[in-house]
């Protein structure tokens, strides 16, 4: 059994419940981890369709506005995510932050 073995089955116990088509949220360092590493194609597939979680610092970069907006908007905000591990640590999804931005351009 390899050592990625257990990060992979617990995403697969996490994943298996949900619809195939909901989004599912990981942190970015089990995303790296998963993705530097040789996958097989069905592997591969599921990953792809995994959705980074963004900081801060990051999400202002990409709507071109203060940090100090985005923890002022963060309520309203329809990609803000909470990190499960660190509660008071926003984070947001990738891919909603890219349909948001695709929905205010016209």
């Amino acid at each position: 059994m390899s050592a990625e073995a257990p990060l992979l089955n617990h995403i697969a116990a996490m994943i298996a419940p949900l619809p195939a088509d909901a989004p599912v949220v990981l942190p970015k360092a089990w995303v790296e981890r998963l993705l530097s590493e040789g996958r097989r194609t069905e592997q591969v597939k599921i990953e792809r369709q995994i959705d980074q979680l963004l900081k801060v610092k990051e999400v202002a970069s990409r709507l071109r506005m203060s940090v100090s907006w985005v923890y002022r908007h963060a309520r309203i905000l329809p990609f803000v995510r909470y990190d499960s591990l660190r509660p008071r640590a926003l984070r947001f999804s990738e891919r909603g932050l890219q349909k948001y931005i695709d929905e205010l351009e016209p």
